[in-house]
């Protein structure tokens, strides 16, 4: 889960916040990005109204539960 993520660069758990993941110690902001684990596509994440997190892979038509997608983060300053 999202919330179970460490930070690569202090160890410490962060929040997500649209498709940035930020570390709750050190500050450092990471991209953010879930696929299916199934095909290895982006998945859409949908929330609703008092609804907890849910993710659709558009490849395989079809709802994916949060503990079968895969959270990858990715240091923007080392794309540059």
């Amino acid at each position: 889960l999202a919330a179970d993520l460490l930070c690569p660069h202090c160890q410490q758990k962060g929040l997500v916040q649209a498709n940035m993941w930020q570390c709750k110690n050190c500050q450092k902001q990471y991209d953010f990005s879930i696929y299916c684990e199934l095909c290895g596509d982006a998945v859409q994440r949908l929330t609703g109204c008092g609804s907890s997190e849910h993710f659709y892979c558009r490849t395989c038509k079809a709802p994916v539960s949060r503990k079968a997608v895969l959270y990858t983060m990715t240091d923007p300053q080392e794309l540059l």
